[in-house]
């Protein structure tokens, strides 16, 4: 009899599937992590118009039930993590203007004004089904050259709209409990809804893998 150990990859996934949430409400999001060894999740909360909230969402991560939930003492009330949105400056506006193929590192815009270098913007389609985020790297006649290329193609004018200040947050949380991730803008009923979306990659480790002689 012999014992070997099996490494797996770790797993990506969609825990969230882009939303949009209007002001005044509140997102749940329940992550389950009750079989896997950890987690780094990532948040996304991405600007629906150009008028930023009067109050900023206020973005949470907590462990509800579970061995994380007893190390956050109590876990639903304690947040792992409880960042804060920045709700200050010009939200940069435009649609996809022509043909931006997969892979491409120039999205074409409509316009580039409201834009600039470093800007995190999210490129949603809309009807939601194509939701991703990237980081301009220049501003350029045609529009915006981002730092990662394209996943998705997107293909008509006007199919796709593109907004900056959207905003990202990477936290790793640790497995055998359930989670939540809170998108919360109770506080306020101004401002454009906004688009939130979670990602995860999930490890379970290695297992062993028992074999007959």
């Amino acid at each position: 009899m012999r014992t070997e150990i099996v490494p797996i990859r770790p797993t990506h996934s969609m825990i969230a599937a882009p939303a949009t949430n209007a002001m005044g409400t509140t997102r749940r999001v329940t992550v389950d992590l009750r079989d896997v060894i950890d987690a780094d999740l990532s948040i996304i909360v991405a600007k629906g118009g150009t008028t930023q909230p009067g109050v900023a969402p206020a973005v949470r991560v907590r462990a509800l039930y579970g061995d994380g939930a007893q190390a956050a003492m109590g876990g639903s009330i304690y947040p792992i993590i409880s960042p804060t949105p920045v709700i200050t400056g010009t939200i940069g506006e435009a649609t996809v203007n022509i043909n931006s193929p997969a892979g491409s590192y120039t999205l074409f815009a409509s316009t580039t004004a409201n834009f600039g270098i470093g800007d995190l913007i999210a490129i949603a389609s809309k009807d939601l089904t194509a939701f991703e985020v990237h980081r301009v790297a220049a501003t350029v006649a045609s529009g915006l050259w981002l730092d990662s290329p394209l996943v998705g193609t997107f293909l008509a004018a006007g199919s796709a709209d593109i907004r900056s200040k959207a905003e990202q947050w990477m936290c790793r949380v640790e497995g055998g409990s359930v989670y939540e991730v809170v998108i919360d803008q109770a506080a306020t009923a101004t401002g454009s809804p906004v688009l939130s979306a979670v990602w995860g990659v999930l490890r379970t480790g290695a297992k062993r893998v028992r074999y007959s002689s």
